[in-house]
């Protein structure tokens, strides 16, 4: 149980205080009880001495013994005090209380002794005949030539005394709880003056504990305490700068490692996880609730990983490596390991930094595939021209017309062919940087009307059956018109390409809440499920041997993506293989107004 630092300091007043008073009051009493005895003394060896004055003479007279027994009780009565008279052989001759020849001989008696030896004898001792503390004196009697011839002794009951004394006690008791109380209530306010602010700091304190940094103390007192309460002030105010400080500083740490795309996780010496940011839980696909506390290993179980993760441990040295992630998908993930060290320089763990360069890895690959296309698809015309055309120079071939004929319009075709491929790689990057578009609005139903009138013939020359399906009313979009043209040219081309004669091309466009939807169906080949993700790509073809045979470049679809994308919609397809195609695009509404 804890003791206040007020009760102390009440207890320790209160004891103080009693001591000194009990100790002033057995010094006070013992003086009281000398000086009482001494007088005392006095006054019975003045009357002592009056007795034996008077019955000095008596001793050695004849027949004095009857005499001295009635002289002690008329000498008592006189004096008020007991009287007792012996003769010089210590034999009891009268006495005021008792009978003298009921008392022994009290020639040994203390106070005779020292009366004998120092002139007068005083003692305090308990009287067996009177049954109660007595103070006796006596003194000898002397006649001729200073002989001994008896003593006198008187005595007086020390009960006044002792009653004198009690009541002194008594006072002094009374004394002692009267200044017990007021030094009680003295006490209280002195050690409430005292403990009071202490108390009031440590209230405070639990608040600052809290959380509660304004808390202050108003202490008036110029004094130790005074000094105390500011400096907890100063404290407290310094406390709460720190915090602020702290608190900053976390905040800002928290909003960068929220803000970063990077993934970062921390761990501590053992390999276990201590922070981790939102983009690592989103790279990686944890809870950071779930792994805190447990090992790098229960996160990602790559040996590589692990190796380095060791090495950075041991070595206090950054380091890196590239790994791939298997699920939820596949990704590849960049790691930089970064030692924690202390002011020793001791590692006390590492940073883990996670870079998703899959996008990256992607498009590098994309960049080669469209360079190593690019090449294949500029080198193949550029061949077959220049095959032909050295087969012209050839002096047999000039002699033939037919063969001369036959070559020209083989190298006039591949020529187109690679005009139409830069031509349309130049459109690509056009679209792409959209700096060729020209925004306002566009009747949607007009464009469709259009582009499937200039496409009727082509058509009809494979016998296909080309149906238009639109509203009656115009229909709105904010784009570019040629591009939106574009669009519908590029899907009917492909669909009138690989749509087997007798077939069927429906061109549907439909109203939806906040935009419009086409559709360009045909009943061609089909696109094979595991093609569909693909055939956005540039010059990617499902089948590359018909799609030159129809003079396909491989971006007719990427334009048609860029395009629709660009007009802030969405394309999609669906296929099933000999049944036919559905190519969807939805663009978003506007009115002519806007």
């Amino acid at each position: 149980m804890r003791k206040s630092i007020r009760g102390k300091l009440i207890f320790t007043y209160l004891l103080l205080i009693v001591i000194v008073i009990l100790i002033l009051g057995l010094f006070l009493l013992n003086f009281l009880r000398d000086n009482y005895l001494k007088n005392l003394q006095d006054s019975l060896y003045a009357q002592a001495g009056l007795v034996a004055h008077l019955a000095g003479d008596t001793f050695e007279s004849p027949g004095g013994e009857a005499y001295l027994k009635e002289m002690a009780v008329e000498l008592s009565r006189e004096v008020g005090v007991r009287v007792t008279l012996m003769d010089g052989e210590g034999k009891v001759l009268g006495d005021s209380d008792e009978d003298p020849a009921l008392m022994e001989n009290h020639i040994n008696r203390r106070e005779i002794k020292k009366a004998l030896e120092e002139g007068v004898g005083v003692v305090s001792r308990f009287s067996k005949t009177l049954d109660t503390d007595m103070l006796y004196l006596a003194v000898p009697v002397k006649g001729e030539e200073a002989a001994v011839t008896g003593f006198v002794r008187v005595a007086l009951p020390l009960t006044e005394v002792n009653q004198a004394l009690q009541r002194i006690w008594i006072i002094i008791a009374g004394f002692i709880i009267a200044a017990s109380l007021i030094s009680g209530i003295v006490g209280l306010k002195f050690a409430a003056s005292i403990t009071r602010p202490l108390e009031e700091m440590t209230e405070k304190a639990k608040e600052i504990a809290r959380g509660n940094f304004n808390e202050r103390i108003y202490t008036p007192e110029e004094n130790e305490i005074g000094q105390l309460g500011e400096a907890f002030n100063y404290m407290a105010r310094t406390l709460k700068e720190k915090v602020n400080e702290i608190l900053k500083g976390k905040n800002q740490l928290e909003s960068l490692l929220s803000s970063v795309s990077s993934g970062i996780i921390l761990l501590d010496r053992e390999g276990k996880i201590v922070l981790s940011n939102p983009a690592a839980e989103a790279i990686i696909s944890f809870s950071h609730q779930e792994v805190a506390g447990r090992s790098h290993l229960s996160l990602i179980r790559d040996y590589k990983l692990s190796r380095k993760v060791e090495k950075v441990m041991e070595k206090g040295q950054v380091d890196s490596l590239e790994l791939t992630l298997n699920y939820p998908y596949e990704k590849i993930l960049e790691v930089n390991l970064a030692p924690v060290k202390d002011a020793r320089g001791e590692v006390t763990g590492q940073v883990m930094v996670f870079h998703d360069i899959t996008e990256i890895r992607r498009l590098e690959k994309i960049r080669r595939d469209f360079i190593a296309n690019v090449s294949h698809e500029l080198r193949t015309p550029v061949t077959a021209v220049k095959g032909f055309a050295e087969t012209l120079l050839e002096e047999d071939t000039l002699k033939d017309p037919q063969a001369v004929k036959e070559f020209a319009s083989i190298i006039n075709q591949e020529g187109e062919r690679l005009n139409r491929l830069i031509g349309d790689l130049l459109e690509l990057s056009k679209i792409e940087g959209q700096g060729s578009m020209t925004f306002a609005p566009v009747d949607l139903k007009g464009v469709a009307e259009e582009t499937v009138k200039k496409m009727k013939r082509a058509a009809n020359l494979k016998e296909l059956d080309l149906e238009l399906e639109i509203p009656s009313s115009p229909l709105y979009v904010l784009g570019d018109e040629d591009k939106i043209h574009q669009v519908f040219s590029n899907l009917l081309d492909n669909s009138i390409k690989y749509t087997p004669g007798g077939g069927k091309i429906r061109v549907v466009l439909e109203e939806e809440e906040n935009q419009l939807k086409v559709l360009v169906e045909d009943t061609g080949m089909g696109i094979p499920q595991e093609e569909i993700p693909r055939i956005f790509e540039r010059f990617y073809r499902v089948d590359k041997t018909r799609s030159r045979k129809y003079g396909g470049t491989g971006l007719g679809l990427t334009i048609v993506k860029h395009i629709v994308e660009a007009h802030h919609g969405s394309i999609w397809v669906e296929s099933i293989p000999s049944r036919g195609t559905r190519f969807y695009f939805t663009l978003p509404r506007r009115s002519p107004q806007e």
